[in-house]
């Protein structure tokens, strides 16, 4: 009783400071034949830590006490020596919904399309709109060349743009949505809708059916191919065609959120529960790194230089046979990342940004 009448009376005295959440676990501890503890006594912390309300803290990178106690930093940021710092920052704020998909014909020349098309010729540096001629959204682009590209989306609509900032319309023989396109060149383009048809164009501007991924829904723009060979990740199948877009068999019963490559002897794969994946074309794909996360994409330059973008800004770069985790600079969901080369790579968010690598 003693002992309980004492530990009181220096929380009076204190004036109401005590941290009342620990009085169960002070109580249980109070011992009479020991003198109470002296809630004065100043913490010591370990070399380069400091107190930060009676607890220790490396102030050089603890992410909510960086720099000083308190002081947090925001989602997608790390504290490295002492300042929130990232490995990305945004190059186009919030200008529309979502970067659904990206694509660059070469160095800083770059585009992004959601609600509609944006495109940048410098770096970067600045972004100028060009709306779609029929205002439905867009969840694809790709291209040939700087002076063939194609974007497609809503109820089926397909648009070519020679670079000239015009999209014209194409006949696309579909009202579905269009989730994917790719192609290995101008005479050779594939798209495909959600329901898993696959529409065929020799850049006639003339779209044809060819084929179905029967039993399978392709939400996600998981697309890819080298040559002849295609690759096309559903939510059930990765799908694969080699006679250029015409046929497809089931390749894995795997359901994939990315697929890219550099070749058809080195193409990656994101599975749904983050295992990243290889083949050398032989139609196996044994595993390279299960990853902590969620993700959604994955773009690079070499089979030793690639990222992978997911939710909540997680961004992994593979470079040289080791996957590092980067400070995206957002805690926003990272739809996309696309580029022009190893020194220019961008990555879209759900919610409209625009992030370029430093």
């Amino acid at each position: 009783m003693f002992a309980r009448l004492e530990l009181l009376a220096v929380i009076s005295l204190c004036g109401g400071c005590f941290n009342f959440d620990q009085l169960d676990t002070l109580y249980m501890n109070v011992d009479a034949s020991v003198p109470p503890p002296d809630l004065y006594m100043p913490v010591v912390c370990n070399g380069a830590e400091v107190a930060c309300h009676r607890k220790c803290f490396d102030l050089m990178t603890d992410n909510n006490h960086c720099g000083g106690c308190d002081t947090a930093c925001n989602p997608g940021q790390e504290c490295r020596a002492g300042v929130c710092a990232s490995d990305w920052r945004v190059v186009q704020p919030m200008q529309q919904s979502q970067v659904a998909a990206g694509w660059a014909s070469g160095v800083g020349d770059v585009y992004a399309v959601g609600e509609y098309t944006i495109h940048s010729s410098d770096n970067g540096a600045s972004w100028l709109p060009q709306p779609s001629p029929v205002g439905l959204s867009l969840k694809a682009i790709w291209g040939s060349g700087k002076g063939d590209i194609y974007s497609a989306g809503e109820a089926g609509t397909i648009l070519r743009s020679t670079g000239n900032n015009d999209w014209t319309n194409q006949i696309s023989t579909t009202t579905s949505q269009i989730s994917m396109l790719w192609g290995n060149s101008a005479g050779s383009i594939i798209a495909v809708t959600e329901g898993g048809t696959v529409l065929n164009s020799a850049g006639t501007g003339v779209w044809t059916p060819v084929a179905t991924l029967a039993g399978d829904t392709v939400n996600l723009p998981v697309i890819w191919g080298s040559g002849t060979n295609y690759w096309i990740g559903g939510e059930t199948y990765l799908w694969r065609s080699i006679d250029g877009g015409i046929k497809f068999k089931i390749e894995l019963t795997q359901a994939f959120v990315a697929v890219w490559g550099t070749d058809v002897t080195h193409v990656f794969g994101v599975e749904s529960d983050g295992t990243v994946v290889s083949s050398n074309g032989d139609g196996t794909w044994p595993t390279m790194k299960s990853l902590p996360g969620s993700y959604l994409t994955m773009w690079g330059t070499t089979a030793s230089d690639f990222y992978i973008g997911g939710l909540s800004g997680e961004i992994q770069h593979f470079s040289n046979g080791t996957f590092i985790a980067e400070a995206s600079g957002t805690g926003d969901s990272i739809t996309v990342i696309f580029g022009g080369g190893a020194a220019d790579v961008y990555a879209g968010t759900e919610n409209g940004q625009i992030f370029r690598r430093k």
